[in-house]
């Protein structure tokens, strides 16, 4: 028998909640997607007898040969970059098989000792910014049942070693430019159980020398290949057997191992195949992309496979963040998926765009926007003939001026930097949720349905429910501002789109899975219309001395939207009544401000003067006040520190904030921040 309507449910479009499961006191109704009150999905409805990615790889390459598949720049004689050189399906075919019998003609992917007694498992490590041979790497790996075991770039040393010992990989792909980091590491004492490395660059006489001297072997990317004329059968594959162990960023401690199923990566594309967001559907092989995120971001891994499926061409950027714009105007990609670190900067550069114009330009702005912004509330509609001819085409071009879909993942954004940027690009901007141990989205915006602020509804491989936080009045009870129902708690997950377990930690996967639920160790919402929102981390909320509650992530991405802010961290104490936050501003906008204030210094100075850090104060509390934060969660004093989170190794690998590292490092300056609020 089906499952039933919850009579307490509103029957909306982003997620319905069902009666199927005893509801207890302490937690919601279960929630699904409303397409699938009677299954969840599996399979792949139009592929139903692929059930592995290997499968799914070999079928990509049947279906999409002659295409364009993956590319790269080329460099002119002159030393400038040139357009971007495909190869086709096939092409990569060829070098994936050659990537498969070098690894057995060498044998470097020796079985060493998997999870559990008298079993193995066969892996390598892939230590690189993207490129296409990282992709080629992973389908080689992956069609001869090798485990590609991805290390974010960079890595601290000690991370990479943990991971190196605990999966046991022999061998090392990198590129030329993490040479001397693993070698120094090495010579530490680290990476004692690695036997070979693999370049991908071409490598001088010394460089060979140096990796020799460390009892390492060494091969570059062109000579490994060359191992590899004879491509031995391709094995057979299952469903429940390893695709890759995927690592967590480590927030909390060492990084955990997300074991990801072929089955839960079947699942995410056939989810993500019947998805409704407008835009998913209808990827094809006319689309382009460009990859930059880290392949370490199992997001970035996810948004590989799924476009190989439809046939779509991906472009691998140049290595260069800060040269990224020239990649975007040679590719022109049609999809762009980013995290919200991308497009705050991209919001800051607009808006500042928008406030240098004056008189007519001036009016047009202002009325443009009020125009598609009210058009966006009211119709979902992101294109306007008029304006889009006079104004936003050139604020589209940001992002090559083809792109009619793009995706934020990673953290929240802001509501008022989503809604901005959807006018800006002039195509929908869809938020995301989803962690490494869901593979990629588990949640996502329909692009034809409300606006920014929530993660819209669940995929259709996921169910979920909140639990209570009475500790921090957070229950399935909760009100909206409108006093309507929008119950809080901890966002639990269920579903054939789960991990299977963190790889060599079972104290820690009890912890996490109980009674079948995942708990995400993340704090949501779900809003009247049933979108999911999420608040943020359960570890990092705080109830202040009144009983208010701070939930610094909120805050933090609403920060992000003022214009002298590049990094933001806020902190909350049960002793005091108010937020204090540490910025890291952006170097221009300051040097702007000083000017204007008439102020001279260098940038460290500048960083001290009263007057800056009160302007900047001012800039936040407006956007916050915009943003309708409460008094408690808008800071009374700010710490500005010109030097950024990343350069003094304050964030994880994958570029979220480190709270515990943070919190130790600025603990004086939290603390003087704190004293000058209860003086004041």
């Amino acid at each position: 028998m089906g499952c039933e309507y919850s009579k307490d449910s509103p029957r909306t479009s982003f997620s319905i909640a069902l009666s199927h499961d005893p509801i207890l006191k302490e937690e919601t109704a279960v929630y699904r997607n409303p397409k699938y009150i009677n299954h969840l999905v599996y399979t792949i409805k139009r592929w139903p007898e692929e059930r592995t990615v290997q499968q799914i790889y070999l079928r990509c390459f049947n279906e999409h040969s002659k295409k364009p598949c993956l590319g790269k720049r080329e460099y002119l004689s002159d030393g400038t970059k040139g357009k971007y050189i495909f190869k086709t399906y096939e092409e990569v075919s060829k070098i994936s098989f050659s990537v498969g019998a070098a690894l057995a003609s060498l044998n470097f992917a020796p079985e060493v000792p998997g999870e559990y007694l008298n079993t193995t498992i066969r892996c390598v490590g892939v230590y690189s910014k993207n490129r296409e041979e990282v992709i080629e790497l992973e389908i080689g790996t992956c069609i001869y049942g090798i485990l590609l075991i991805a290390l974010y770039d960079p890595i601290d040393d000690e991370v990479g070693n943990y991971i190196c010992c605990q999966t046991g990989f022999k061998t090392l792909f990198t590129s030329k430019e993490n040479l001397e980091k693993i070698l120094e590491a090495r010579r530490e004492g680290k990476y004692t159980t690695l036997e070979t490395i693999v370049c991908f660059d071409k490598l001088t006489y010394y460089e060979r020398e140096q990796v020799e001297k460390e009892q390492l072997r060494i091969l570059d990317w062109q000579t490994f290949l060359e191992y590899g004329n004879k491509p031995p059968s391709v094995p057979t594959t299952y469903e429940n057997d390893l695709y890759t162990i995927a690592y967590t960023s480590g927030t909390t401690g060492q990084p955990k191992g997300a074991k990801i199923l072929n089955s839960q990566v079947i699942s995410f594309l056939g989810a993500a195949d019947e998805n409704d967001s407008t835009g998913i559907k209808q990827i094809n092989e006319n689309d382009s992309y460009l990859s930059y995120i880290s392949f370490a971001h199992t997001f970035e891994r996810a948004n590989i496979l799924l476009l190989l499926t439809r046939g779509a061409k991906i472009g691998f950027y140049s290595g260069e963040v800060g040269q990224m714009a020239d990649d975007i105007h040679e590719l022109k990609p049609t999809i762009f998926f980013g995290l919200p670190k991308i497009y705050n900067r991209f919001y800051n550069i607009i808006q500042t765009a928008f406030q240098k114009v004056n008189g007519m330009q001036k009016f047009l702005v202002k009325n443009g926007l009020e125009s598609k912004l009210t058009s966006l509330k009211e119709s979902n509609t992101y294109t306007n003939t008029i304006y889009d001819s006079l104004l936003f085409n050139k604020t589209k071009d940001a992002l090559g001026g083809e792109v009619k879909l793009a995706i934020s993942a990673g953290a929240p954004l802001s509501a008022e930097v989503s809604d901005l940027l959807k006018v800006a690009f002039c195509c929908p901007l869809l938020e995301s949720y989803g962690m490494t141990e869901t593979f990629s989205c588990c949640f996502l915006q329909k692009g034809d349905n409300g606006l920014g602020g929530n993660v819209g509804s669940p995929l259709g491989n996921i169910e979920f429910k909140l639990v209570d936080i009475p500790k921090l009045n957070l229950t399935r009870d909760d009100l909206d501002s409108q006093g309507r129902h929008a119950p809080s708690g901890e966002l639990c997950l269920r579903g054939p789109g789960l991990f299977d377990g963190y790889f060599k930690e079972h104290a820690y996967t009890s912890k996490v899975f109980r009674d079948g639920w995942f708990h995400t160790g993340d704090i949501g919402t779900i809003l009247p219309d049933g979108a999911l929102q999420i608040i943020g981390r359960k570890s990092s909320v705080v109830k202040l001395a009144h009983g208010d509650i701070l939930v610094p992530e909120k805050v933090e991405t609403v920060y992000l939207g003022s214009k002298y802010v590049s990094e933001v961290y806020v902190e909350g104490s049960p002793n005091e009544i108010y937020c204090v936050a540490v910025v890291v501003p952006d170097h221009s906008k300051i040097l702007e401000l000083a000017k204007e204030l008439k102020i001279e210094g260098t940038i460290e100075e500048l960083c001290e003067d009263y007057m800056i850090k009160l302007k900047v104060l001012e800039d936040m509390n407006e956007v916050a006040k915009k943003a309708e934060l409460l008094v408690h969660e808008r800071a009374q004093k700010i710490f500005l520190d010109p030097n950024s989170f990343v350069s003094q190794g304050l964030v994880t690998p994958d570029l979220k904030l480190n709270r515990v590292e943070i919190r130790l490092y600025y603990k004086e300056i939290i603390s003087e921040m704190y004293a000058f609020v209860t003086n004041d």
